[in-house]
């Protein structure tokens, strides 16, 4: 490898590895500088870090035809994207520490209201949508209802991570509204989850809907295996084995960390492999039955949120930028497709989350508190970007329309801290 070296000659980036680095050097950096322009007008990081993929892609900077060679070659996006795949993972499974039923309390009714109204009349609206799209971007060997199902339950996402992140920027967070609408986008995760292993299965298995009812089924046996069977022995695992700080918290001790990693990875191995779904679907179970006595989650949490949050997450956001070609986006009728799914996806959400936050059993909101819950479910991101990316893999969506849905997004998530500003001040 010597003749590879930039000191005998060689190219800086002749190696695989070389390449790599540079690419992730160069996505951290340049996002967490997007991410501090972009905190001086209260947009979130994921903002930035999705940003970045496009200012660096096909968008972009690799239009030059020798940056795209030399820097962000073809060739080396399978490397890239499996450090961005097990940062996702990870991500997936801090957020899902933070989905604790107990915690919803006397707002879980309500919550779930809120969120059952703010999925429905978005789905209706995307697979209305949905049937327009289809005719203009759609490809005729793929079926309409596997279609429909991406788009509708794409524009009916709600982006948990996103939302708690401006919660806690804004300080809403311990507020009634804030807990309400936490507690209702956690509850929009889980349906998302659940929708998303009924598409995913039809994908994998279209024109098979028996074995895709049987891919549902175990991954529904799974589920309960894990919080019937697994969940109660690592509880016991974790009060027996666990270390106390004076104040009663629990630590995370490396023998914990191992267990816990061991199932992590075991339980993405087996919805990966075993069920035929995506990986992240392991992460969720994983994180939903983590204990959380004693503190235990949060610290698990906050020990693996740094460096999955400065380095993993930037890349797996990154590459959902470098995926985008803001260029296909080149013609009146496109347009015409990004403005009916932007409006129908912001106002579907707004509309069916601010009735139900203004007339659902529970706390009595007023219009602007209402609105204020309605606002904060109509943010897009996480799971709406990885059943994108998954329709985009499998070929049920074409490039043009990733692009129209990756920019709808961007916008709803954009407007949504500005418009909280102006309602809920």
């Amino acid at each position: 490898m010597v003749e590879t070296l930039a000191l005998a000659g060689g190219s800086v980036l002749a190696t695989p590895l070389s390449l790599l680095l540079l690419q992730m050097l160069m996505i951290v950096v340049v996002s967490r500088l997007l991410a501090m322009v972009l905190r001086r007008i209260g947009q979130p990081s994921v903002i930035a870090e999705i940003l970045t993929g496009i200012l660096l892609g096909p968008s972009v900077l690799s239009r030059i035809p020798s940056f795209a060679e030399h820097v962000f070659p073809e060739r080396s996006m399978p490397f890239l994207k499996i450090f961005a795949d097990i940062g996702l993972i990870l991500f997936i499974f801090i957020t899902s520490l933070e989905l604790e039923l107990s915690r919803m309390g006397k707002q879980l009714r309500q919550s779930a209201l809120i969120s059952l109204s703010g999925i429905i009349v978005p789905f209706g609206l995307g697979a209305a949508v949905a049937v327009h799209i289809y005719n203009v971007l759609g490809d005729p060997e793929v079926p309409f209802t596997t279609f429909m199902l991406f788009v509708a339950t794409a524009m009916s996402a709600t982006a948990l991570p996103v939302l708690a992140r401006i919660l806690t920027e804004t300080g809403s967070i311990r507020t009634t509204v804030g807990q309400v609408a936490l507690a209702a986008a956690a509850v929009d995760d889980i349906v998302a989850w659940t929708l998303m292993v009924v598409v995913i299965a039809m994908v994998s298995n279209t024109g098979q809907n028996i074995f895709a009812l049987w891919v549902f089924l175990l991954v529904v046996g799974y589920t309960a295996f894990m919080w019937f069977a697994v969940r109660p022995v690592l509880r016991r695992f974790v009060l027996r084995w666990g270390r106390r700080q004076p104040n009663g918290d629990a630590t995370v001790t490396p023998m914990l960390l191992f267990v816990i990693l061991a199932l992590l990875l075991a339980s993405t191995w087996f919805t990966e492999s075993i069920c035929g779904i995506h990986a992240l679907f392991g992460a969720v179970i994983m994180g939903v039955i983590t204990p959380h006595d004693d503190g235990f989650a949060e610290a698990l949490a906050e020990g693996l949120e740094d460096l999955t949050s400065q380095l993993f997450v930037p890349l797996y956001f990154a590459s959902i930028g470098l995926k985008t070609q803001v260029g296909l986006l080149s013609t009146g009728a496109i347009w015409g497709i990004e403005f009916l799914v932007l409006v129908s996806a912001f106002a579907g959400k707004m509309i069916g989350s601010t009735l139900a936050g203004r007339y659902a059993p529970g706390p009595n909101f007023t219009w602007r508190e209402s609105a204020a819950i309605g606002i904060l479910m109509s943010n897009k991101g996480l799971v709406e970007l990885i059943i994108l990316s998954i329709g985009l893999e499998a070929g049920v969506i074409s490039e043009t329309l990733y692009a129209v849905m990756v920019v709808m997004a961007i916008a709803t998530t954009t407007l949504t801290q500005p418009l909280l500003k102006l309602t809920y001040p």
